[in-house]
């Protein structure tokens, strides 16, 4: 076999150009590509020569097989592995740039909460299918120009330990679980990296061995997070496996119930305003007395701290229309734009009018809350009150959504309100005159 060391920029194997080798190390090199038949980026990993004898190219290829099966959308899924011009190469999709090398620039904490949803969600994916991973670390999670972060090099540490000697652990040192150092692994040397991971991007600090609670900068993160995801932390980077969460769907179990705790001073500053209520606060408490759990009315508008549903474009109180659902969203994904949550199987956000999503899942949603379908007879897809477009086919919604809760009619766009609670339709944006 050809030495990998021999490739350069600007050759070509088979119908893939190389253009800029980004990753080198023990394994061989990743190089960034051009698939010259779909016209796309890629990315190629080409082990070295020496590293793979026939029995390991045997075993390596079996995991690129299981690899194979895996279908989450924040796994990096393997396009292709084959010998090309006597190299064995594996091809994925280019993403914009590691976590490693965003790790490099300043991060907000929305940020962090977005990727490590995303990790969680991957690593639960894989949990749940007896595969575990074994070396969680920056650079082994690559991010997408949409905002999805996907997980790469799964199985790949398995192969590593089945060519080292026995005994030898795998991992990254820094991210590993200790008793990774002594070749023994389970699901929760998994859970172990992630929370690693989530202290350092949180803290800028990696913790050192031998893992001794408090870490450095831990006052940093008390006043960053909530003290539930402090104490998540804590528990997923515990020394002895045994006081971890046991896999990582427990652990994003965890991180979401964290997530709903607002910090202390937030509480604060909500009970200060009760003391002093406005008549506007008496009648946003009526109505969300009235109709909060049929409306699902969640969350908090981010300006004026009133109670606002996901579907919603503006909030009905003030009409501000940039309210995020990054992280708080009940469904698996979001919209990069207007920051609302979506189905994987989605095509087009149903909430803005915006280009569809780079990839989408094969797999059917199932959703309680889909109401009706879209009146495109080629279509016929499934769609949830308040969509503006179907998710499907991009189609504008032609019917005018209503609700008992919403007796009136918005001048504008025909949709459901309460004239006698709303300033401001929550569908269009546009404000209400009275009572018609």
């Amino acid at each position: 076999m050809t030495s990998s060391k021999k490739l350069s920029r600007g050759r070509r194997l088979g119908k893939y150009k190389l253009l800029k080798r980004i990753g080198e190390g023990g394994f061989g090199e990743v190089w960034k590509a051009k698939d010259l038949v779909e016209g796309i980026p890629v990315a190629l990993k080409i082990p070295q020569s020496g590293w793979l004898t026939r029995e390991h190219r045997k075993i390596f290829q079996d995991e690129v097989k299981l690899l194979a099966k895996l279908d989450h959308h924040n796994i990096l899924k393997i396009k292709t592995a084959d010998k090309i011009d006597h190299h064995f190469v594996i091809v994925t999709l280019c993403g914009k740039e590691s976590l490693a090398d965003r790790m490099r620039r300043p991060k907000s904490v929305r940020f962090i909460y977005a990727v490590t949803g995303q990790i969680l969600s991957a690593l639960a994916y894989a949990h749940r299918k007896k595969i575990i991973h074994r070396d969680i670390k920056p650079e082994n999670v690559i991010l997408f120009k949409d905002g999805t972060a996907r997980i790469t090099d799964f199985g790949i540490a398995r192969v590593v330990e089945q060519t080292r000697v026995k005994g030898e652990g795998t991992g990254t040192i820094g991210y590993m679980a200790p008793e990774q150092a002594y070749g023994l692994t389970d699901f929760s040397s998994d859970v172990f990296s992630a929370g690693i991971l989530l202290y350092e991007l949180l803290t800028n600090q990696l913790p050192p061995w031998p893992f001794e609670w408090p870490y450095p900068k831990h006052g940093v993160l008390e006043k960053k997070v909530p003290q539930a995801l402090v104490g998540l932390i804590k528990k997923a980077t515990a020394f002895n496996p045994v006081r971890r969460y046991p896999n990582a769907a427990e652990m994003e179990k965890a991180w979401h119930r964290a997530l709903k705790q607002r910090r202390p001073q937030q509480k604060k500053k909500r009970r200060k305003k009760k003391e002093s209520l406005h008549w506007r606060d008496y009648k946003v408490q009526s109505f969300v007395k009235l109709h909060s759990r049929k409306l699902k009315l969640d969350y908090l508008c981010r300006k004026c701290e009133q109670p606002i549903a996901e579907w919603m474009t503006a909030c009905p109180w003030c009409g501000d229309r940039q309210n995020s659902f990054r992280n708080i969203t009940t469904l698996p994904g979001l919209c990069n734009h207007c920051e609302h949550g979506r189905h994987l199987d989605w095509k087009f956000c149903p909430w803005c009018y915006r280009e569809g999503f780079a990839k989408a899942s094969n797999r059917p949603s199932r959703d309680k809350r889909y109401a009706a379908r879209c009146t495109n007879p080629k279509c016929r897809r499934p769609m949830m009150p308040w969509m503006h477009y179907c998710p499907y086919c991009h189609k504008k919604v032609g019917r005018h959504w209503k609700h008992p809760a919403l007796p009136d009619r918005c001048p504008h766009c025909r949709w459901g309100v309460a004239k006698d609670f709303w300033s401001i339709c929550a569908w269009c944006g546009k404000r209400l005159g009275g009572r018609s």
